[in-house]
Parts: C-alpha cells; sequence; structure tokens
C-alpha cells in the first residue's frame, strides 16, 4: 500500500488518472491553472492498494497573516476518485488522506463532489461534513437524436428553431480566433446577472487553459448572418464527459436566445463523437435558481452535488475562526474575515 502526494509536473499525476473514470477537473493541466488564480499550489493524494486506487486533486493556500495553509477544490467537480466499491477500502483510503493532510500542515479541506464519477457522499461522512446543495442536470449523450429531443421543453424548442430562421448557426471556433468577442459577451452576461467579482476571470486565464488543455477545450460560436458573435461558450471534453464551462450572449441577441442553439449542437457533437454525457452544471451554488431552470429545461436527468468540509487541525481552526459561526454556505468560516474562502453560493 502506498499513500502520497503528487507534484504538478510529476507524470505519475495523469498516470493515475488512467486507471480510473476521470473528468477535466481532475487533471494536473486544469489543477495548476486554477492554482494561479488562486495563488496556491496544487497536489494530487493518491491511494494505492495493488490495483485499488483512490485519487483528489486539491489546491493548497496559504491562509493570510500565518504561516499555515489549508486546501480546496479548483472550481468545478473535482471530487475524490476511486476503482473500488469496496467500503472498507475506501475508509483505510480516506484515513491516509486525512493524516497525509495532517503531515502537509492544512487547517482544513474543502472539496467539491462530482456528480457523475468518483467516491459518493456517504463513505466521507466519517471523516468531515458533507453538505448536500441541490442538484445539476445532464444529457445522456448516448441516446437518439429523437430521444434526448424528447426531453427538451417545446419552450426551447421554438427559441432554438426560431434562432435558426434568424440565420443564426453555431460552431467550434478551433483556433479560438474569436476568443476576444468571447470575452466580450461574456463580460456583458456576468455584468448583466450581477455575478461575483469571482467569475470575472482575466484573458489569461482563458488562453492559459486552451494552451493547457488543447483540444480538450472548446470554445463555441454562434454568429449572425453577419458574422456577429450572439453567444459564446466553453465547454471540455475528457473521459467521454462533456461540461459546461462558461459562457455568455450579447445583450443586443438576447432576444433570440442563441445559447440555447449553441447547448442543441454541443450535444448533437458529442453524440456523433461518441461521448457519454455531456453535463451542464446546476445554477448558482446547485441552487434552484433561474439558471437552473434554463439548463433543467434540456433534460429530465438530476444529479445531486455535494461538498465535503474537513477541519483537520480542530484546535487550530477553532482559534482561527475566532468564534464565527458555521454556515453550510461559506467554508471555511475563518477565511470569511480572512479572504478567499469558499462561498458555495457563488461557486
Amino acid at each position: 500500500m502506498t499513500a502520497r502526494w503528487i507534484e504538478l509536473g510529476d507524470p505519475a499525476w495523469n498516470e493515475a488518472l488512467a486507471g480510473l473514470d476521470h473528468d477535466v477537473y481532475h487533471l494536473a493541466e486544469w489543477t495548476e491553472a486554477e492554482a494561479g488564480l488562486v495563488g496556491g499550489t496544487g497536489r494530487a493524494f493518491s491511494y494505492q492498494d495493488g490495483s485499488a486506487m483512490v485519487f483528489l486533486p486539491l489546491v493548497f493556500r496559504p491562509i493570510p497573516g500565518t504561516d499555515l495553509v489549508d486546501a480546496t477544490s479548483t472550481f468545478g467537480y473535482p471530487g475524490p476518485l476511486t476503482n473500488v466499491e469496496d467500503a472498507d477500502t475506501v475508509q483505510t483510503a480516506l484515513g491516509s488522506l486525512h493524516r497525509a493532510l495532517l503531515d502537509a500542515g492544512a487547517v482544513s479541506a474543502f472539496v467539491r463532489g462530482h456528480p457523475l464519477v468518483g467516491v459518493g457522499a456517504e463513505p466521507l461522512e466519517p471523516w468531515g461534513t458533507v453538505v448536500q446543495h441541490g442538484e445539476t442536470v445532464a444529457i445522456d449523450v448516448q441516446q437518439t437524436e429523437e430521444e434526448i429531443w424528447r426531453w427538451v421543453k417545446r419552450d426551447h424548442r421554438s427559441d432554438i428553431n426560431r434562432a435558426r430562421r434568424e440565420d443564426m448557426t453555431a460552431r467550434i471556433d478551433h483556433d479560438w480566433d474569436r476568443v476576444d468577442d468571447f470575452l466580450t459577451v461574456y463580460r456583458e452576461t456576468m455584468d448583466r446577472v450581477h455575478a461575483a467579482g469571482t467569475y470575472f476571470f482575466p484573458r489569461e486565464y482563458f488562453l492559459d487553459l486552451k494552451e493547457r488543455l488543447g483540444s480538450r477545450v472548446q470554445l463555441w460560436l454562434v454568429e449572425t448572418g453577419d458574422g456577429e458573435v450572439a453567444s459564446a461558450g466553453l465547454f471540455t471534453q475528457v473521459d467521454g464527459i462533456v461540461q459546461f464551462h462558461l459562457s455568455g450572449t450579447a445583450d443586443a441577441h438576447l432576444r433570440f436566445s442563441p445559447s440555447k442553439l449553441m447547448i442543441a449542437e454541443v450535444w448533437r457533437s458529442a453524440r456523433e463523437l461518441g461521448q457519454r454525457v455531456f453535463h451542464l452544471g446546476g445554477g448558482v451554488g446547485a441552487s434552484d435558481d433561474s439558471l437552473f431552470t434554463f439548463k433543467s429545461r434540456f433534460s429530465n436527468w438530476r444529479l445531486p452535488f455535494h461538498t465535503w468540509r474537513v477541519i483537520v487541525r480542530p484546535e487550530t481552526y477553532e482559534e482561527l475562526t475566532n468564534g464565527e459561526s458555521a454556515d453550510d454556505d461559506f467554508f471555511p468560516a475563518y477565511r470569511r474575515t480572512l479572504g478567499a474562502g469558499e462561498d458555495v453560493k457563488e461557486a
């Protein structure tokens, strides 16, 4: 049995993933890009006992004003992975993870679960607090087109057909020639919905993702007959899973709902490429909001989303919180005043 941290740049990271069902959020390239945004260091916990494996990527961040660190998930769903169902093996691995976090000097760890792959919520409960946040939406793209369309609500189908009648078309921008147009409509959208500051990513972040992930991240566009970008979005595809990362729609074209056409063409492309599932995600923080309603009208497949909060050093955590009360929507509590905590409503 071996339990260790794998550092970024070590080929063992993605070699371990070769034996596990995984997603883009588990890749070393994704973790490194996200770690750069928060000034942290990416590492992956790896447990192996014979052929049995458990794997979890994390970002370690310094705690302001101290010489301590804590660990957090990247943006998305990078929950722990495993290739075994044996409960005892998973519990042994999670115990090793707890000791590894302690040895790494971590005060706490915040982990976003993956709705489709990996360790479920129940095995995590002995080692921390599991919080259920709501549901996400997915499309089974192994169905026939007719079966998929059957679950798309009438208003969405109508808007998709109307966008086509307006001479709008969706395509992949393979060379990212129109990345600045994407940024324009994305930022317009974030302003329009009064998004949290954490959603205003710098231009360099998107280019970094493209450089690191290559064809595993796609820039989709919806263009008008005159060549204007009406809507655009970033989608990833790894190990049979297509993820809806970020998107935006130009204010001038909102009335035509061009993003619905984009999503329809993405699932059609995913199906043609033999992918397994198109995961649209949920509302903001997995809440039942307008974003969730928008996504839910594409499919009836719902998946639960949870987070896992681990207090590794209880006494130190208590000292840092300084009486700050626990909150299901924010962890760790001490970062409410120190900064850079995990507000799940904005996650």
